[in-house]
């Protein structure tokens, strides 16, 4: 609930809640966590995009044009996750969220 609340109220991805959570105090790997967090995420960011859509606030066409970028990164993310090894996984992870809070902290 508080990873959903999160990226629907301030824009965050809910994975970045969710994973950390599922390895620290659920003991999953960082991989069995993406993957949990990918498929918890799916039905719940569509529920927040159609809430945004009825109230006008999604630029459709921007919103398509990106969307052939996202399913190749993906699709080339999943592979690339299941041959490298978890502790990379798991710092570049890390890396992702203090630059994230970096660029946000600046602005």
């Amino acid at each position: 609930m508080f990873g959903g609340a999160l990226a629907s109220f301030i824009g965050i991805g809910a994975g970045s809640v969710y994973i950390p959570a599922l390895v620290i105090f659920y003991g999953y790997s960082q991989l069995a966590a993406q993957a949990v967090s990918l498929l918890i995420i799916s039905p719940t960011s569509a529920l927040g995009a159609w809430h945004y859509y009825r109230k006008k606030q999604i630029n459709l066409s921007l919103a398509l044009s990106i969307l052939p970028y996202a399913v190749i990164g993906v699709i080339l993310g999943s592979l690339l996750s299941g041959v490298l090894p978890v502790s990379w996984l798991r710092k570049a992870f890390s890396v992702l969220l203090v630059y994230v809070a970096w660029i946000n902290w600046r602005s």
